[in-house]
Protein backbone atom coordinates (compact mmCIF):
# COMPACT_ATOMS: atom_id res chain seq x y z
CA UNK A 1 0.00 0.00 0.00
CA UNK A 2 2.91 2.35 0.66
CA UNK A 3 4.09 1.99 -2.95
CA UNK A 4 0.58 2.78 -4.21
CA UNK A 5 0.43 5.86 -1.97
CA UNK A 6 3.78 7.04 -3.32
CA UNK A 7 2.72 6.50 -6.92
CA UNK A 8 -0.57 8.35 -6.43
CA UNK A 9 1.23 11.21 -4.69
CA UNK A 10 3.68 11.40 -7.60
CA UNK A 11 0.91 11.69 -10.22
CA UNK A 12 -1.14 14.11 -8.10
CA UNK A 13 1.96 16.34 -7.88
CA UNK A 14 2.39 16.20 -11.67
CA UNK A 15 -1.29 17.05 -12.15
CA UNK A 16 -1.05 20.05 -9.78
CA UNK A 17 2.19 21.33 -11.31
CA UNK A 18 1.67 20.57 -15.01
CA UNK A 19 -1.99 19.74 -15.55
CA UNK A 20 -3.45 16.65 -17.17
CA UNK A 21 -1.36 16.63 -20.37
CA UNK A 22 1.66 14.70 -18.98
CA UNK A 23 -0.67 12.13 -17.42
CA UNK A 24 -2.56 11.79 -20.70
CA UNK A 25 0.68 11.28 -22.64
CA UNK A 26 1.92 8.60 -20.23
CA UNK A 27 -1.45 6.83 -20.20
CA UNK A 28 -1.54 6.76 -24.02
CA UNK A 29 2.03 5.48 -24.12
CA UNK A 30 0.82 2.37 -22.28
CA UNK A 31 -2.71 2.14 -23.75
CA UNK A 32 -3.68 -1.20 -25.23
CA UNK A 33 -5.62 -1.38 -28.52
CA UNK A 34 -5.15 2.24 -29.56
CA UNK A 35 -6.00 2.40 -33.25
CA UNK A 36 -7.78 -0.95 -33.01
CA UNK A 37 -11.45 -1.95 -32.86
CA UNK A 38 -12.98 -2.07 -29.37
CA UNK A 39 -16.46 -2.37 -27.87
CA UNK A 40 -17.73 -0.01 -25.16
CA UNK A 41 -20.66 -1.05 -23.00
CA UNK A 42 -22.63 1.95 -21.73
CA UNK A 43 -25.55 1.99 -19.32
CA UNK A 44 -28.14 1.51 -22.08
CA UNK A 45 -26.13 0.90 -25.23
CA UNK A 46 -23.08 -0.85 -26.63
CA UNK A 47 -20.83 0.90 -29.14
CA UNK A 48 -18.32 -0.61 -31.55
CA UNK A 49 -15.56 1.49 -33.00
CA UNK A 50 -11.85 2.21 -33.15
CA UNK A 51 -10.04 3.53 -30.08
CA UNK A 52 -8.83 6.82 -31.56
CA UNK A 53 -7.57 8.86 -28.63
CA UNK A 54 -8.00 10.16 -25.11
CA UNK A 55 -9.14 13.77 -25.09
CA UNK A 56 -7.70 16.52 -22.92
CA UNK A 57 -10.34 15.89 -20.24
CA UNK A 58 -9.62 12.15 -20.12
CA UNK A 59 -12.61 10.96 -22.16
CA UNK A 60 -12.20 8.07 -24.59
CA UNK A 61 -12.51 9.11 -28.24
CA UNK A 62 -14.13 6.33 -30.25
CA UNK A 63 -14.43 6.40 -34.04
CA UNK A 64 -17.78 4.69 -34.74
CA UNK A 65 -19.35 3.93 -38.12
CA UNK A 66 -21.77 6.85 -37.59
CA UNK A 67 -19.09 9.31 -36.45
CA UNK A 68 -16.73 10.15 -33.64
CA UNK A 69 -18.02 9.69 -30.08
CA UNK A 70 -16.68 11.03 -26.78
CA UNK A 71 -17.12 8.45 -24.00
CA UNK A 72 -16.81 9.55 -20.37
CA UNK A 73 -17.97 6.32 -18.69
CA UNK A 74 -18.35 2.74 -19.84
CA UNK A 75 -16.84 -0.73 -19.81
CA UNK A 76 -14.18 -1.09 -22.51
CA UNK A 77 -14.03 -4.56 -24.02
CA UNK A 78 -12.24 -6.26 -26.91
CA UNK A 79 -14.16 -5.86 -30.17
CA UNK A 80 -14.72 -9.60 -30.30
CA UNK A 81 -16.72 -9.53 -27.03
CA UNK A 82 -20.26 -10.67 -27.71
CA UNK A 83 -23.69 -10.20 -26.21
CA UNK A 84 -23.18 -13.61 -24.62
CA UNK A 85 -20.46 -11.99 -22.49
CA UNK A 86 -23.23 -9.90 -20.89
CA UNK A 87 -25.42 -12.88 -19.97
CA UNK A 88 -26.31 -12.78 -16.31
CA UNK A 89 -24.73 -9.38 -15.71
CA UNK A 90 -26.57 -6.98 -13.43
CA UNK A 91 -27.55 -3.95 -15.53
CA UNK A 92 -27.36 -1.70 -12.44
CA UNK A 93 -23.58 -2.22 -12.43
CA UNK A 94 -23.36 -0.21 -15.65
CA UNK A 95 -25.53 2.77 -14.75
CA UNK A 96 -23.91 6.22 -14.54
Amino acid sequence: IAALDETLAHWRRIWRESGFQPIREEWLRHAARRGEPIRVRLAHDTLDGVFADLDFDGALILDCPDGRRRIVAGAVLPAEASAADDAGKDEDAYRN
